[in-house]
């Protein structure tokens, strides 16, 4: 089948059987020439023919300016410099050196295909990384290491993979396969690179626009009942640990907001705490988002724990005779330094769920998860708990970060039951 529609400018022609391949003619380089547009209907193909002739336009009439995508994703990477937070640099880096740029580099980015990517796709998914575990070093036996360094990843160390890694440095090696998730975010950076190469006249279109992510295994993360949380709270001797996992469940904050606290910035008149910065692997940086800068309304319990832990943290800088680095944190090391956020899960925040004999894993940024949840429980207010945890819209507050306990379905079947018999045959908790 073939339907022919103007032959200058404007043409469409559709090819082949229903549903077809539509051709556009377009403007490039002086001439008018036949463009695949795809499978489509006339009007998208029309307005996918004019999108691809505004492109060419805005290029000063040139089709394109060829460019090989590592040379593409170097210019992006350089202007993603100006307004990214390092952490989010440092995940684009390792995206693009482990996964995307050993299979796109060398290739031209107007030759990259639907199906090209599609084959990046799969190969991701069936590919093997490696991952560094750190194990204190105390529990290694270097000999027995080595062993297996020599015996399982000796073909790693010729190819670079293992970088630094050596014996000495108490980092075990091992392989895993990527997940679902892990490739839809390379797939969402390949996507805003090759974006970049259409509005810098390097290509036509995008091609990323045309693939669809891997469906994704819902996860259900693990969170600590009242019960939990009163035990793993009575149970800890470290005084500056406990009230520092107290905040976390009493506010929502995050673990890097915590440790940046200062006192200064502090309301106890009206119980609240701006937070106006964060602290992590890079140092202190910015808040996650914008809606992360915000201020936190502290309970009281917690604002009477905090005032006698600031008395406390005075005494210990008076003890420390001038070796006190006195950063205003609320948080802080013996000598007053910022915490390592890897120290207070191995060392403080871990050894607490084992010591009150919590065996389900909740990692530390599960306690807002906790916070969110518990604090719907006591009916606290939607639009409050949203704002506590920073958060820009109420789907993200109750789709993903709202569980309901077990404690709190069975008291809702109760409910239902005593609605239609008259009396709850389940007993409340």
């Amino acid at each position: 089948m073939r339907t022919q529609v103007g032959k200058m400018k404007g043409g469409l022609i559709l090819r082949g059987k229903a549903p077809g391949v539509w051709y556009g003619m377009i403007k490039a380089d002086g001439k008018w020439k036949w463009t695949r547009l795809g499978k489509m209907t006339k009007h998208k193909a029309e307005d996918k023919r004019d999108a691809l002739q505004e492109v060419i336009d805005k290029n000063w009439g040139r089709s394109i300016r060829p460019i090989t995508f590592k040379e593409l994703s170097e210019k992006w990477l350089g202007v993603q410099k100006l307004g990214k937070k390092k952490k989010t640099l440092s995940t684009y880096t390792y995206e693009l050196e482990t996964h995307l740029l050993p299979f796109f580099g060398t290739k031209q980015v107007d030759e990259i295909f639907p199906d090209t990517i599609e084959e990046f796709k799969q190969k991701a998914l069936e590919k093997m990384v490696i991952i560094r575990k750190k194990v204190p070093a105390r529990k290694i036996n270097l000999l027995i290491l080595k062993t297996i360094l020599n015996a399982h990843f000796a073909p790693y160390f010729n190819k670079g993979l293992l970088g630094m890694v050596y014996p000495a440095t108490s980092i075990m090696p091992t392989l895993r396969k990527l997940s679902a998730t892990t490739v839809n975010y390379t797939l969402g950076t390949l996507k805003a690179i090759l974006e970049v190469g259409v509005k810098w006249g390097h290509s036509l279109q995008n091609p990323a626009k045309s693939v669809n992510k891997l469906k994704e295994q819902k996860k259900r993360f693990e969170i600590l009942t009242r019960e939990e949380l009163t035990a793993l709270l009575n149970d800890m001797e470290d005084a500056q640990g406990r009230l520092l996992i107290m905040t976390a469940c009493m506010t929502g904050m995050r673990l890097g907001e915590i440790l940046a606290m200062k006192w200064q910035n502090f309301d106890f008149k009206n119980g609240a705490y701006l937070i106006k910065e964060s602290y992590g692997d890079f140092g202190f940086d910015s808040p996650k988002t914008e809606s992360s800068s915000r201020t936190v309304i502290l309970p009281e319990p917690l604002i009477k724990a905090l005032k006698e832990h600031k008395i406390a943290q005075r005494e210990h800088q008076s003890e420390m005779n001038g070796n006190y680095q006195n950063q205003d944190l609320v948080f802080a090391s013996e000598l007053g330094t910022p915490v390592n956020p890897a120290n207070v899960r191995n060392r403080v925040y871990f050894p607490a769920l084992k010591k009150a004999n919590i065996v389900k894993h909740v990692r530390f940024h599960d306690l807002r998860r906790t916070y969110t949840t518990l604090a719907l429980e006591a009916e606290s207010n939607i639009k409050h708990v949203q704002s506590q945890l920073g958060h820009k819209t109420l789907n993200m507050t109750l789709g993903v970060y709202a569980q309901v306990t077990d404690a709190k379905k069975l008291e809702e079947a109760a409910k239902l039951s005593a609605y239609v018999f008259g009396k709850p045959n389940i007993q409340t908790v």
